[in-house]
């Protein structure tokens, strides 16, 4: 049988690990998750032509994607952005001639359409809706081809999920630490 004494260090060790992995998942969380989204990643290789399309994996920044014929359309969307504040969507194509449109999760639109194609840009600026949702479409509206959108929005100060339940079983876990510390004194 291991001593009260022994059953303590590993105790002790066990919390600082769990304390430094916290730490880290929580430090790290939204650099984690930021970067750019392929339509060709989606199982069908395609975004829904329907809104609110694909829910994009929190922190995406750029999005890349196709537009194949007239009738494809593209709608994805951005989540967990700071309501309230400003964002800008930059519209870029390869080939064709596309447009690009922005709505909340109402499906009002956000900010004036913009056509963009190659060598032009198309941006759409405005105010992140209060529920911290931002759905983008892409038309072809000639031609079609590769674009690719970037989001500049600040993301919402709420965590996900998953680090909110590590960061609570980490201070759950130091609380129990120091109680135990203080009874053994």
């Amino acid at each position: 049988m291991n001593s009260p004494k022994t059953r303590s260090k590993s105790l002790k060790k066990f919390v600082r690990a769990l304390l430094a992995a916290t730490c880290l998942t929580v430090a790290g969380s939204g650099a984690a998750h930021a970067g750019t989204f392929l339509e060709s990643s989606l199982g069908g290789g395609d975004f829904p032509n329907t809104s609110p399309g694909t829910s994009l994996p929190v922190g995406t920044t750029t999005v890349d994607g196709t537009i194949s014929s007239y009738s494809d359309v593209d709608f994805f969307e951005f989540m967990n952005l700071a309501a309230g504040q400003s964002f800008t969507l930059t519209a870029s194509a390869s080939a064709g001639y596309m447009l690009i449109e922005a709505f909340d999760s109402g499906n009002t639109q956000i900010g004036s359409p913009q056509y963009f194609y190659s060598g032009v840009n198309g941006v759409i600026s405005g105010t992140i809706p209060g529920d911290g949702m931002l759905i983008a479409e892409i038309l072809n509206s000639e031609g079609g081809g590769a674009y690719s959108v970037s989001l500049d929005a600040p993301l919402s100060g709420v965590p996900e999920p998953a680090t909110a339940g590590l960061t609570v079983l980490g201070l759950a876990a130091a609380a129990l630490a120091a109680r135990r510390r203080k009874t053994e004194d």
